[in-house]
């Protein structure tokens, strides 16, 4: 084992960031560590990831079980961790906003819902689709717990996301054993060919955002939600926010008074690249306000 250290940009807080909302399986975070297989060019990598530094000189201590490929591993948690992020543009509409600036010192140092690279985001979009988020985190468990490959710690047992590869060898009738209805294992199943074929979804990133998205909506199965979470979430592409998203039409209604969805992006249009950190927030706090209260000092 090696340790390591991560400096994020302060404010920084691993326990609002994942507590806020848990994170989807394989990534798991027990109150104190975060856990996590990261597949690399040299093998699976386990990591355990801990914050040893205050939410406002924030130090991340990272724990890597593996002789071989720390760097990549390294580099691919730095971008999940948003670690080197910097969201204080979004503080400052935030404090300008009677809206929102009840809620900023709560959420400040929280990072916005962000998956674990291209791949698994998008086959989680999928899988989030049209039921609630605790059902569709039982779904992606049964999916990584059948599919990925187990990892062993001490007494942990970690999983790597499953590959391309490994939801092809598994097949449609597989997938829908595992939780996912007929059409979501269609469409999983029909993502892994095709990027076996040859299709990056990490490669949208660098397009913009119509041209990202009218790719996106060409696959079975992707819809607009879909695209834009999946911009939101597995690209980074911030200034994407799920406008027709159930929980975000509610956090609007809630603090804003409105729930029309061309409203919605237009308002957060106007917000640019910290659209979808504000409107995480508003979801966060609307929805899941118990996590994230007690006194700001207290938040971690």
């Amino acid at each position: 084992m090696k340790a390591y250290e991560i400096e994020p940009r302060g404010p920084y807080s691993l326990h609002l960031t994942f507590t806020g909302t848990e994170p989807a399986f394989p990534t798991v975070y027990d109150g104190r560590y975060l856990w996590r297989v990261v597949e690399t060019g040299e093998g699976l990598v386990p990591v355990r990831v801990e914050q040893i530094g205050p939410r406002e000189e924030p130090l991340l201590r990272v724990e890597v079980f593996s002789s071989r490929g720390s760097g990549e591993a390294l580099e691919a948690l730095c971008q999940f961790l948003c670690a080197h992020d910097d969201l204080r543009s979004a503080y400052d509409r935030m404090r300008t906003d009677r809206a929102l600036r009840e809620m900023l010192p709560y959420v400040k140092g929280m990072m916005p819902w962000t998956a674990f690279g291209p791949l698994e985001g998008l086959v989680d979009a999928i899988l989030f689709q049209q039921i609630s988020l605790r059902a569709a985190f039982s779904i992606i468990r049964r999916f990584v717990e059948g599919l990925g490959r187990p990892v062993k710690i001490g007494q942990q047992v970690l999983y790597a996301f499953p590959s391309p590869e490994d939801i092809m060898r598994a097949g449609p009738e597989v997938l829908r054993s595992l939780g996912l209805s007929k059409n979501k294992a269609s469409y999983v199943f029909n993502l892994a060919k095709a990027v076996l074929e040859g299709f990056d979804p990490g490669g949208l990133g660098d397009k913009p955002t119509e041209e990202a998205m009218e790719i996106l909506m060409s696959l079975k199965g992707v819809g607009r939600w879909t695209a834009e979470i999946f911009m939101a979430t597995g690209l980074k592409r911030w200034e994407v926010v799920p406008a027709d998203d159930l929980g975000i039409k509610r956090a609007f209604r809630q603090l804003y008074g409105v729930e029309d969805v061309n409203v919605i992006r237009s308002i957060t249009s106007g917000w640019e690249r910290d659209a979808w950190p504000i409107a995480y927030y508003m979801l966060v706090w609307c929805e899941r306000k118990e996590r994230v209260m007690g006194t700001p000092q207290e938040a971690r």
